[in-house]
C-alpha cells in the first residue's frame, strides 16, 4: 500500500515527513569532486548517516555550534572556490546582510529558502533563475566569519526558521551532514540564467479555477505545481505524500450531489481527488485515493450546499518519485439537473392606487433557486425571490414571474393590474348661500359626480345635522351661519375639499305701534306694507314707517340682502274720525294724535268752507277758511303744541255744519 506509512505515523508524522521531502534533491554547494569539511552545525545537531574522516580544510574549526540549525563548510583560505546553487530557484537576496556579510538567497519551487553567507564576490542578482549547479558566488570570509567558509541554511517558507529545526538532505550521501566529517560534492555546473518552470495559473488555492457543473470539460496539468505544503495540505483524510504536485478548482454547487471526473491522464498518472469547502486548514470535506490507477476516476461528494463554492484539489501521488510520462489530465464536474416545478397564481391586489406599495408573491417553487420579475412600465421595484414589493406607477399592466434555475425555467404566471387615481375635488357645491329668517330651516346642497370616486364626505356647520356619503345632503340648519364641504373618497384616498360658505340673516319682523302710526322695527330694508284682509300691497306705502287710513289688520314684507320676511298682521282700530252723508265725507287721523291729525274732506262744493278747533272752553284755537278743489280738499294740522285734552273740530258752509270730537294725547 503506497500510502500505509502515513496511515499510520498520523498527521503530524506526515507534515513532518513533507517538510523534510522537501530537502531531497540538494546538492553540495561546492564543485563537483571537492570534497570539504563540516567545521559547524547548529543546536541540536544533526543526526544520521555520516561522511568520510578527514581533517579540516583551514583554520576555521572547533567553535561551538550555532544557537540555530545552519551549516558551515569550511574552505581553504584565500582560496576563492564557487559557490553553488543546490537545487533550481529564483535569487531573492545578493548582497550585504550585516553579520551575513554577501549574502545569497535562493527560493524554490516550494517557497522554502537556501542561504549562501560569508561570499567574497556574488555573481547573480535579485530576480534571477539559476538551475542547480549555478555558480552564485566566490566563497569567503565577510561579515561575522573568523576563517574562509561556506555558512549554509535551510529555511521555511517566506525565509523563516524551521518550527521544528529540520536539516536538509543531500544527495551525495543521502543524508543529513555532520559536524567533523568530509563530504564530496556531485554538484556539476548549472546555468545560471535558465527559464523557471512556471507553475499552473491554479497552483493555488487563492487562485482557483473556475468550472461549471454541467459545464465544458477542462484540460490540466501538474508540470511544475507546487506541492502540499501549509493549508493547502490535505488534512482530513491522510492523502498526502511526500511531493504532491497539486493545483486547485472551483465550482457553485447547483445540486446537493455533484460527481467530479478526472480522465484523459498517463496510464501512471496517480491522479487524486478532493474537495474542500474553503483554502485554509481545516476545511478538507473528503477525498478519494482509487485502488491503483485507474484511466479514469469518478467520485461523487454528497450533502452539498447549494450555491455554495466549493474547491477541488487535485494532485498527482509522489510526482518526483515517480513522475509519469505526462502530468496532464482532464476535469469535469456534473450534477443531475431538476427542473424546476409549475408556479401557481399570483397573489395580490388587481386594483390598487397610483404611488402606493403592493406586493405580489408565489408559493415557492420546487428546484428553483431564482425568480424573475416583471412590473408594468412606470413601476418600480425588483426581486430574485418568490415575492416582489412594488412601487406603483400611473397605470396599470402585466405582472409576470418566471422560476428558474440553471437547468431551466418555468413558463411565465401573470396577472393584469388595474390603477386607480385619487379622486379630483368636486364642482362647486349647489345649494343657498345665504339663510333668511334665524330659525330652523331645511337646505339641500349637492354637486356634480366626480371619476372614480365611490363615496362622499359631507361636513355641516356646528348646529346643524344631517348627513349623506352621495353627491347630495338634506341639512336642517338652526340659522346660523357657517361652511358646507365635501370631498370626494375611495380606496386611493380623498380628493382636495370643495367649501361654501353660508352666510345667516334674520330680519326683525317686529312692527311697533304708537299714536295710529306703524314702525317696522328693522331698519335699512325695502318695505312694502299690505292689508292683512287682502294680502294685497298698499299703494305708496313703502317706508319704514306707515299710517293707515282706516281700522284693520296690517303687516309689512321686508327684504333686505336677498332675505325676503313677512311680519305678523297688527290689528289698528279707532286710528280717527270717519263720516259720510250725502254733502261731506270726513277722514280725519289719526285721532287721538300727539302731534298732528290728518284730515281729508271729499264730496264738498266748491265754495268757501270754515274749519275751526275749539278747547272745551269754547276757545277757537285753529281756524281755517278753505276753497275746495275738484270737490275735494286734505289738510294736515299741527296739534303738537296744544295741551292735551278734548277738542272740537267744526266744519262748515252756507249749505251746513258739522262737529266732531278730537282727542289730543
Amino acid at each position: 500500500m503506497k500510502k500505509t506509512t502515513q496511515y499510520i505515523i498520523g498527521f503530524l508524522i506526515i507534515q513532518l515527513f513533507v517538510l523534510d521531502a522537501f530537502g531531497q534533491g540538494f546538492k553540495l554547494p561546492w564543485n563537483s569532486g571537492t570534497s570539504y569539511y563540516v567545521s559547524r552545525t547548529g543546536s541540536p545537531a544533526p543526526t544520521g548517516g555520516v561522511g568520510t574522516s578527514c581533517g579540516p580544510n583551514s583554520a576555521y574549526n572547533g567553535f561551538n555550534p550555532h544557537g540555530y540549525i545552519a551549516i558551515d563548510f569550511d574552505s581553504p583560505n584565500g582560496v576563492y572556490d564557487p559557490v553553488r546553487a543546490v537545487k533550481a530557484g529564483t535569487v531573492v537576496h545578493a548582497g550585504w546582510a550585516g553579520g551575513y556579510g554577501k549574502l545569497v538567497r535562493i527560493r524554490h519551487s516550494d517557497n522554502t529558502q537556501t542561504y549562501y553567507a560569508h561570499n567574497e564576490t556574488i555573481y547573480v542578482s535579485v530576480g534571477q533563475y539559476v538551475e542547480q549547479g549555478c555558480r552564485l558566488a566566490d566563497g569567503g570570509n565577510t561579515g561575522n566569519s573568523f576563517g574562509d567558509h561556506i555558512h549554509f541554511e535551510w529555511r521555511d517558507v517566506g525565509g523563516v526558521a524551521f518550527a521544528d529545526k529540520r536539516y536538509p538532505n543531500f544527495i551525495e550521501c543521502g543524508c543529513k551532514v555532520k559536524p567533523r566529517y568530509c563530504y564530496r560534492s556531485t554538484n556539476s555546473v548549472g546555468s545560471c540564467s535558465g527559464s523557471p518552470c512556471t507553475p499552473p495559473s491554479n497552483d493555488e488555492c487563492s487562485s482557483a479555477r473556475t468550472i461549471t457543473s454541467n459545464g465544458s470539460t477542462l484540460s490540466g496539468t501538474v508540470s511544475c505545481a507546487s506541492g502540499s505544503f501549509g493549508p493547502n495540505q490535505c488534512t482530513g483524510c491522510n492523502c498526502s505524500s511526500n511531493d504532491d504536485l497539486d493545483v486547485y478548482y472551483k465550482f457553485t454547487a447547483q445540486a446537493s450531489s455533484h460527481t467530479i471526473t478526472l480522465s484523459n491522464y498517463a496510464s501512471n498518472f496517480d491522479g487524486v481527488i478532493e474537495l474542500r469547502s474553503g483554502c485554509t486548514t481545516g476545511t478538507n470535506i473528503s477525498c478519494y485515493d482509487p485502488v491503483g490507477v485507474p484511466s479514469s476516476i469518478s467520485k461523487t461528494f454528497n450533502n452539498l450546499t447549494i450555491g455554495s463554492t466549493y474547491y477541488i484539489r487535485v494532485y498527482e501521488w509522489n510526482n518526483i518519485a515517480s513522475p509519469p510520462s505526462s502530468p496532464t489530465f482532464k476535469i469535469k464536474v456534473t450534477h443531475t439537473c431538476p427542473q424546476p416545478g409549475s408556479i401557481a397564481n399570483i397573489s395580490g391586489d388587481l386594483t390598487v392606487c397610483e404611488n402606493s406599495s403592493q406586493t405580489y408573491s408565489i408559493p415557492a417553487v420546487t428546484n428553483a433557486s431564482s425568480y424573475v420579475w416583471s412590473l408594468p412600465s412606470g413601476w418600480t421595484g425588483s426581486s430574485s425571490s418568490s415575492s416582489i414589493t412594488a412601487n406603483v406607477g400611473a397605470t396599470g399592466g402585466e405582472i409576470s414571474v418566471i422560476a428558474k434555475n440553471n437547468c431551466g425555467s418555468t413558463a411565465m404566471k401573470t396577472i393584469m393590474v388595474g390603477v386607480t387615481d385619487i379622486p379630483q375635488i368636486p364642482s362647486v357645491i349647489s345649494g343657498s348661500d345665504k339663510l333668511c329668517g334665524g330659525g330652523n330651516t331645511t337646505e339641500t346642497y349637492s354637486v356634480s359626480p366626480v371619476s372614480g370616486a365611490t363615496s362622499f364626505i359631507w361636513n355641516l356647520p356646528s348646529g346643524w345635522s344631517g348627513s349623506s356619503n352621495t353627491t347630495l345632503i338634506s341639512a336642517t340648519t338652526d340659522g346660523t351661519a357657517g361652511t358646507v364641504s365635501v370631498k370626494a373618497s375611495n380606496i386611493c384616498g380623498e380628493s382636495p375639499t370643495r367649501s361654501l360658505n353660508v352666510s345667516a340673516l334674520s330680519l326683525n319682523r317686529n312692527i311697533s305701534a304708537s299714536g295710529g302710526i306703524l314702525t317696522a322695527d328693522e331698519n335699512n330694508a325695502q318695505y312694502q306694507w299690505i292689508n292683512c284682509a287682502t294680502s294685497h300691497p298698499i299703494n305708496g306705502a313703502i317706508q319704514q314707517t306707515f299710517s293707515p287710513a282706516v281700522d284693520g289688520d296690517y303687516a309689512v314684507v321686508l327684504e333686505k340682502q336677498g332675505c325676503i320676511d313677512t311680519s305678523a298682521c297688527i290689528p289698528v282700530s279707532s286710528l280717527g274720525l270717519t263720516y259720510f252723508n250725502e254733502d261731506l265725507q270726513l277722514l280725519a287721523y289719526p285721532n287721538p294724535t300727539r302731534n298732528s291729525i290728518h284730515i281729508t274732506l271729499n264730496g264738498l262744493r266748491n265754495e268757501k268752507h270754515t274749519i275751526q278747533f275749539v278747547n272745551a272752553t269754547g276757545q277757537v284755537v285753529i281756524s281755517k277758511e278753505i276753497q275746495p278743489s275738484n270737490h275735494s280738499f286734505e289738510k294736515s294740522f299741527d296739534m303738537g303744541r296744544l295741551p292735551t285734552g278734548l277738542y272740537f273740530l267744526k266744519i262748515s258752509s252756507p249749505r251746513f255744519r258739522h262737529t266732531f270730537k278730537i282727542e289730543k294725547l
